[in-house]
């Protein structure tokens, strides 16, 4: 140590005023946040700053290095604030370093009626304003020193001055931070049983439910719920530390080619730290030589401040018998779609409100050369006809909703001649027996109605004939004669 750094009670008896920026200044504090906080305050004003974490502590620093100002916290382990004022005022080396306390569990007008008695100069309440403490500590600096406030040293009794005020005050405070610290571990206890419920219940959730789940970290499983190990076939000790490259995955996407491990649902989302949903993946399970498939999503995990994945959540539904059932349909609507589109009838079906459902090719040429529309999925089908028609066919779809089977024939008029339709409109009847929509199809019967017209023309010349003929006609069936009609007969000669 430097002999002019070191404290006598001729230095401690130098009555100039202390420039502020030069001023050195003690914290003592047991919170380590709080020392961080006011250093980094004071030490930016141009204050130089000595840390310490219990009286004691600054005792020893206060003793190494003149300091001008001491600022304490008052409830710290060991030696408290109230102590370190004493053993300052008795101290002939240190007894005229300015004193601050700053504290936020002695905040009474008593604790500070004390704190001012014991010879402190400034008394402040945590929390505070940075600005309000540099303001305070500038005005305590700029405060000449006296020497009233250099006491004696505190008898170890404790029956100095005002010990037992003093000793009354830590009492009081201590029972309250007794109460305070009771109420704390008791709430901390309740948390504690909350977590630990908590957690059960999660680790109840994750053994029962129906949904596979693997937690990947670094690229590789660390646990495996049963559901995984059911719906994929493999045992826990199966899955454990398997990358996303082993082969036992074996997937495969719907159209049979390989899912690379690149394009697997955990390797995306550990790389993009973005969550994967609804990837569907086959795979082959040896455990019954079969293909199977799942639908999965990966979701990332982060650490507060990270913003790479620590783990990834993969979870998984096995889709195997949706997946056949969904392929099946799909090929049984397409079978039905190739005989809707290479049928010579127009089909189309509408909902409720008589907006169109879907329609075939048929129907579509249909509608545009009746109207002139397109007919578009969603359009009310009833828009672009006639106030005639539109009231017909809203008739005709109000008695099919009401669950009636209705058909009939109608013409329509064209400049290169009629044309004849024979409609069949069905309700829609779902498994509940609600009625949806309507089913219905028209078939071109022109032709069939050109030649019934020349059927009746034909019948009607024969039936002329055979009324104006002169004589008896008679069909001859099976070798008998069966008079089947006759007209008039010729008279004898």
């Amino acid at each position: 140590m430097k002999e002019e750094d070191r404290i006598t009670p001729a230095k401690a008896g130098r009555g100039k005023k202390i420039r502020d920026k030069l001023a050195k200044i003690l914290i003592a504090d047991d919170s380590e946040e709080n020392l961080r906080f006011f250093k980094t305050l004071l030490k930016n004003k141009g204050y130089r700053i000595t840390t310490a974490i219990n009286g004691e502590d600054a005792l020893r620093k206060l003793r190494k290095q003149q300091h001008d100002l001491i600022l304490s916290d008052i409830l710290m382990p060991v030696m408290d604030g109230f102590r370190l004022l004493q053993e300052c005022k008795a101290d002939p080396a240190l007894g005229r370093i300015r004193f601050v306390f700053l504290t936020g569990a002695f905040t009474d007008k008593k604790d500070e009626e004390l704190g001012l008695k014991l010879g402190a100069d400034a008394f402040l309440r945590k929390p505070i304003e940075p600005d309000d403490l540099v303001r305070e500590l500038a005005e305590v600096l700029s405060r000449k020193r006296t020497a009233k406030k250099v006491g004696r040293k505190p008898k170890e009794d404790g029956r100095g001055l005002q010990s037992g005020l003093y000793n009354a005050a830590l009492m009081q405070k201590l029972e309250r931070k007794m109460e305070a610290l009771e109420e704390e571990i008791a709430e901390r206890n309740k948390a504690e049983g909350a977590l630990a419920k908590s957690e059960e219940q999660y680790r109840v959730l994750f053994e029962t439910m129906d949904q596979g789940v693997l937690c990947w970290s670094e690229g590789r499983v660390i646990s495996a719920n049963p559901a995984a190990t059911r719906i994929l076939g493999l045992t826990v000790e199966d899955l454990m530390g398997r990358s996303a490259t082993d082969p036992i995955w074996k997937g495969f996407h719907e159209d049979g080619s390989d899912f690379a491990a690149e394009d697997f649902p955990v390797t995306v989302a550990t790389k993009t730290g973005a969550p994967v949903r609804g990837v569907t993946m086959g795979y082959f399970s040896s455990s019954d030589n079969k293909s199977h498939w799942i639908r999965v999503s990966a979701i990332p995990q982060f650490r507060p401040g990270e913003d790479r994945p620590y783990q990834v959540y993969a979870t998984f539904d096995d889709i195997t018998d949706r997946f056949f059932a969904f392929k099946a349909l799909q090929e049984s609507e397409s079978r039905i779609s190739a005989i809707l589109e290479n049928t010579q009838d127009a089909i189309w079906s509408v909902d409720r409100d008589f907006r169109l459902i879907t329609a075939n090719t048929g129907a579509r040429q249909l509608y545009n050369r009746f109207y002139g529309v397109t007919f578009i999925e969603g359009m009310d089908v009833l828009s672009a006809m006639s106030v005639e028609n539109r009231e017909l066919w809203a008739g005709i779809g109000q008695r099919v909703l009401n669950g009636e089977k209705v058909t009939l024939e109608k013409r329509y008029e064209f400049t290169d001649g009629p044309i004849y339709l024979e409609f069949s409109c069905s309700p829609i009847v779902s498994p509940s027996g609600r009625v949806m929509g309507a089913s219905n199809s028209a078939r071109d019967i022109t032709e069939r109605k050109k030649a019934e017209q020349h059927i009746r023309e034909s019948e009607e010349r024969h039936r002329l004939v055979v009324e104006n003929v002169s004589e008896s006609i008679y069909i001859v069936q099976d070798g008998r004669d069966n008079k089947r009609g006759a007209g008039r007969s010729r008279p004898p000669r």
